[in-house]
């Protein structure tokens, strides 16, 4: 019986390479999270926009000058958005969409389907 566990053992060392072709899957989803780290911490240094849709708009937002994001957002949905020195703003439905920058709600921007173009700040 002595030999059946020296013969067990190896089968042991057969199943470890299993765990441990597990761990470069690990980076891949630490990679994953990082993106949202960075979005996260708006305050230190960077300036936040969230846009919120009260009724079905075409938003455009490009931080700084960084690439242009376009989205056709609907009732109830919000975006965040950082940068550094400013925000340019598109929408063709100003009365849908609420705008909060740095903290701060601003007023209505305009009517109902009403194209607006803005920079923040």
């Amino acid at each position: 019986s002595g030999e059946l566990a020296k013969n067990s053992q190896p089968e042991v060392t057969t199943v470890r390479p299993g765990p441990r072709a597990l761990p470069p899957e690990t980076p891949d989803t630490q990679e994953d999270v990082r993106p949202v780290r960075e979005s996260r911490p708006p305050r230190a240094g960077k300036l936040m926009l969230e846009i919120k849709a009260t009724a079905k708009a075409w938003v455009r937002v490009q931080s700084d000058a960084g690439p242009a994001e376009e989205m056709v957002m609907l009732p109830g949905q919000s975006r965040f958005f950082t940068a550094k020195q400013g925000f340019q703003v598109q929408t063709g439905n100003a009365g849908g969409v609420r705008i909060r920058f740095d903290g701060k709600d601003l007023q209505k921007m305009g009517e109902d389907n009403q194209t607006l173009a803005i920079t923040l700040p």
